[in-house]
C-alpha cells in the first residue's frame, strides 16, 4: 500500500489497534487451512440455534442524495471560486497546497500551529479538499436526521472553520431554508470565519440563481472569534460541531473519559432544556472511543440518544480494549469502535479529480457521531409500557468473510455486540443491508448462549426469506 493510500490516522492510532487491523487483513487474505476451518466451525456450532428473521426498517445512517443536493455539491468549486476570488496562479497551486496540508495534518501534526487556518494558502487548500469532502460526508448524514427546527430557533456551531456545517445544512435540508434561524458560528481563526461567511453567501446566491428567484436569506449569522467554552448570550435549540474534538485524541496524556465528561457538561450548558446536540468526528478509533464516552455522559444526564444508537444501554462498541468478560449475556466488543462508512462512488467528479491531482484518492468516507436531545418525561413513560416481540439493531460493518461459505455483519443492539451470520448466496439477506442499516430482529428465537469465541459477539443466524 502506497503512502497516499494509507488511512490518514494510521500513524496516530494506538499500537495495539494497528496490530488488530493488520491481523484482520491477514485473516481475510490468507486461505483457511482444514484445521482452522474446523476450529471456526466448532466455535459457531456448539449450540443449536434457530434461524432468525430480520427486517430492514429503512432508517439508515446515510441518505442517497437527491438531484438538488448533488447539483450543489457538484458545483461547489464554482461557489468557492466566487467566494475566494482566486487568481489563476493561486488556483493552479491548489493540488500542491492540499498535499502539503495533508502532511501537516498527519505525519507533521506535532509541528502544525493550532490556528493554521489563519494562513490564506492553507485555508484555501482546506476549503477545496477537506471542507468539500466533509460536505459530501455530512450531507449524507444530516439528510436522514430530523431536527424539528422552527422559526426563531438558535443553532450554535463551535469549531466551525469555514462554516462547513452551516453550508451542509443549507445543501442537505432544503426544508429549513425558509425558516428564520439564527446561527452562532465560533472558531479561533478569524480568517476562516470571514471565508465561511463569503462561502455561505456565495452558496445562497448560487441556489437562488439556479432556482430563478431573488430574496434575502432567512438565516441570521453571528460570528464569534473564540474556542469551545466561549459564553453565549442565549441558550440554543441545537448545538452542532464537526471534527472539533479530535484535536485532543493525539495527546496520549489526556484521558478521553475526562474530556468527554467536560464536553458533555459544556454542551448541556449551551442548550435549552429540550435542546439537541449533534457531534460529528472522523471515523477513526480514538474518535469512536470519545463519542462512546460522550454518549455515556449524555445518557447519565437524561438525554435521549436519537441516532445512531438503537438502545440506551451500555455501549457494546466502546472503542477500547476490554477486560475478559464474565457476563456473556451482554457481550461488549474489544478494540472495535463505532463508525459508519459509505463508498464515495457519487462524489463530485471535480472533487475526485482534485483529490487525485493531490495524490489523495478516496474510495470510502466514514465518520463517528452522536445525535441526542433532552428527554421529556412523557416520552420515557410511553416507551416503558411497550411490549416488544422484536428488537432493533444497527449494522456497524461491511460484509465479513467467515469461512465455510458463511458471511457476517457486526451490529449494535440492546442485547450487546452482535455477529449476524448467513450462508453466502445470491439471496443472502445480509448483502441487502448497508453499513448503518437499522433492522428489526425476532426476539424470542435468539439463543443468548451462542457466542463467537474470537470476538465474544452474540451470534444470530439470519434467514434469507
Amino acid at each position: 500500500m502506497t503512502e497516499q493510500n494509507k488511512p490518514f490516522y494510521e500513524k496516530f492510532v494506538k499500537k495495539n489497534e494497528a496490530k488488530i487491523h493488520h491481523q484482520k487483513k491477514k485473516e481475510i487474505d490468507e486461505p483457511l487451512t482444514k484445521e482452522k476451518r474446523s476450529e471456526k466451525k466448532n466455535n459457531r456450532e456448539e449450540f443449536p440455534v434457530k434461524i432468525v428473521k430480520t427486517k430492514n426498517t429503512g432508517k439508515n445512517i446515510f441518505k442517497e442524495n437527491d438531484e438538488d443536493t448533488k447539483a450543489l455539491l457538484n458545483s461547489f468549486d464554482l461557489i468557492i471560486k466566487d467566494a475566494l476570488k482566486l487568481s489563476s496562479k493561486q488556483a493552479a497551486s491548489v493540488p500542491k497546497d492540499i498535499r502539503i496540508l495533508f502532511h501537516e495534518l498527519t505525519n507533521e501534526r506535532g509541528s502544525r500551529k493550532v490556528n493554521y487556518l489563519n494562513n490564506p494558502v492553507k485555508l484555501t487548500a482546506y476549503i477545496y479538499h477537506y471542507m468539500w469532502w466533509n460536505l459530501v460526508r455530512i450531507s449524507k448524514l444530516i439528510g436522514n436526521l430530523d431536527f424539528d427546527l422552527k422559526d426563531g430557533d438558535i443553532i450554535a456551531d463551535f469549531g466551525c472553520g469555514p462554516m462547513t456545517l452551516m453550508c451542509a445544512f443549507w445543501i442537505a435540508k432544503p426544508e429549513l431554508r425558509s425558516k428564520k434561524l439564527h446561527w452562532y458560528c465560533a472558531d479561533i481563526s478569524g480568517k476562516a470565519l470571514a471565508a465561511g461567511e463569503a462561502l455561505f453567501n456565495s452558496l445562497f446566491a448560487f441556489t437562488n440563481q439556479k432556482a430563478g428567484i431573488e430574496q434575502t436569506s432567512n438565516w441570521k449569522l453571528t460570528k464569534l472569534n473564540g474556542s469551545f467554552g466561549l459564553p453565549l448570550k442565549e441558550k440554543v435549540n441545537l448545538f452542532v460541531s464537526a471534527n472539533m474534538f479530535n484535536e485532543i485524541f493525539w495527546d496520549s496524556s489526556i484521558k478521553i473519559e475526562g474530556e468527554a465528561e467536560r464536553a458533555a457538561k459544556t454542551i448541556q450548558h449551551y442548550i435549552q432544556e429540550n435542546g439537541a446536540a449533534l457531534i460529528i468526528e472522523p471515523g477513526i478509533p480514538l474518535a469512536g472511543e470519545f463519542v462512546s464516552a460522550l454518549r455515556k455522559n449524555f445518557i447519565e444526564k437524561k438525554y435521549k440518544i436519537i441516532s445512531p444508537c438503537p438502545h440506551a444501554g451500555i455501549c457494546p462498541i466502546p472503542g477500547k480494549k476490554m477486560p475478559e468478560q464474565k457476563n456473556i449475556k451482554y457481550p461488549i466488543a474489544s478494540d472495535k469502535w463505532c463508525h459508519f462508512s459509505f463508498y464515495a462512488d457519487d462524489a463530485p467528479p471535480k472533487l475526485v479529480e482534485l483529490s487525485e491531482a493531490a495524490r489523495l484518492e478516496k474510495t470510502r468516507a466514514s465518520l463517528s457521531f452522536i445525535y441526542c436531545r433532552g428527554e421529556e418525561k412523557k416520552e420515557k413513560q410511553a416507551e416503558s409500557k411497550k411490549e416488544k416481540k422484536d428488537f432493533l439493531a444497527r449494522i456497524s460493518s461491511e460484509i465479513i468473510k467467515l469461512g465455510d461459505g458463511q458471511i457476517g455483519r457486526y451490529a449494535c443492539s440492546e442485547k450487546g455486540f452482535l455477529l449476524l451470520t448467513e450462508k453466502k448466496g445470491s439471496r443472502s439477506k445480509l448483502k441487502e443491508y448497508v453499513d448503518g442499516s437499522l433492522i428489526k430482529i425476532e426476539n424470542e428465537k435468539i439463543n443468548r448462549f451462542f457466542h463467537d469465541r474470537k470476538t465474544g459477539a452474540l451470534i444470530i443466524r439470519v434467514s434469507a426469506d
